[in-house]
C-alpha cells in the first residue's frame, strides 16, 4: 500500500443511507461529420480519417446520407423515412433498444437550420443482416452507432 493511501489513527465511519435518484437526460443530438469523427474516437478510438473513409464507403452504399455535413439537423421528410423504417433499422442493432414515442422534437428536426445538407443519418435503403456483417468492423460500427444516435431522439 502507497504511503499516501495511508492514514494514521484512522476512524471507523458510518454510512447513515443511500438514495438512489433517477435523472433525465437530453438525448445526444444527431451527428455532423466532426461529431461522429469525435464519438467513434471516444467510444473505438478511431482517427478521423479512419472515420471518415468508412462514413464515406457507407455513403457510397447507399447506406448513410452525406458525410460531409456541419449540420445535426433534419428535416420533416427524413424523419418521416426513418420513422417508418425505425422497426427494420432497430432489427439491425446488436442489443435491444426501447422506444419511447415517435414524434419530431425541435432538438433534431428543424429544416430551418438544415442548409445544403442534413445530419448524417440512415437512408431509404436498409441493409439485411447479412451485409451489414460483410461490412468492415469500422463501418459496422459506424452504422450502429448513428442508428443508436437516432434512435434515442424516441
Amino acid at each position: 500500500m502507497q504511503a499516501k493511501h495511508v492514514q494514521k489513527g484512522s476512524q471507523a465511519g458510518l454510512i447513515k443511507g443511500i438514495q438512489n435518484q433517477a435523472k433525465k437526460r437530453a438525448s445526444p443530438q444527431l451527428f455532423s461529420l466532426s461529431s461522429l469523427q469525435s464519438a467513434m474516437n471516444k467510444r473505438y478510438h478511431a482517427s478521423a480519417s479512419q472515420t471518415l473513409a468508412a462514413i464515406q464507403s457507407l455513403y457510397e452504399d447507399k447506406l448513410l446520407s452525406y458525410p460531409r455535413t456541419d449540420c445535426a439537423y433534419i428535416t420533416d421528410e427524413e424523419f418521416d423515412y426513418l420513422g417508418a423504417n425505425l422497426p427494420k433499422y432497430l432489427g439491425l442493432v446488436s442489443k435491444p433498444v426501447a422506444l419511447t414515442n415517435i414524434a419530431p422534437n425541435k432538438r433534431y428536426v428543424n429544416g430551418k437550420k438544415v442548409e445544403e445538407h442534413y445530419a448524417i443519418i440512415m437512408t431509404k435503403v436498409v441493409p439485411t443482416k447479412e451485409k451489414l456483417a460483410s461490412l468492415p468492423k469500422l463501418q459496422q460500427q459506424v452504422y450502429d452507432l448513428v442508428l443508436r444516435v437516432f434512435s434515442t431522439q424516441h
